[in-house]
């Protein structure tokens, strides 16, 4: 299948149009990974995640607390501007409604 994604065919029962010009499929198990330098290695046990500044109400979650929170699933399309793509990845998150309604931000920010 890996040889099908190189062709640049589309794949079939994919619709053209969610393929911008220029851009190349990736294969579905591949994830194109692109950074520079070190990868961080994140302590969950110590992270924290802090809203504050022009709220009413500032807000510090650690990561359960987070996690705890309502989330929703998005399915959705990613093309990068390095030149691939990638259709229909799920993602699961909180949604950023649910962290705006208990901050409240303050009018006019």
């Amino acid at each position: 299948m890996a040889s099908f994604f190189k062709s640049k065919r589309v794949p079939e029962g994919v619709d053209p149009a969610r393929i911008p010009p220029g851009q190349t499929l990736t294969a579905p198990d591949r994830w194109p990974l692109l950074h520079f330098g070190p990868v961080p290695n994140s302590d969950v046990t110590k992270w924290d995640f802090k809203v504050f500044g022009a709220v009413e109400n500032e807000l510090t979650l650690d990561y359960g607390e987070l996690r705890a929170l309502p989330s929703k699933e998005v399915v959705a399309d990613i093309h990068c501007v390095t030149g691939w793509s990638r259709l229909g990845d799920r993602w699961t998150g909180v949604p950023i409604r649910e962290i705006l309604d208990r901050v409240q931000p303050k009018p006019g920010t």
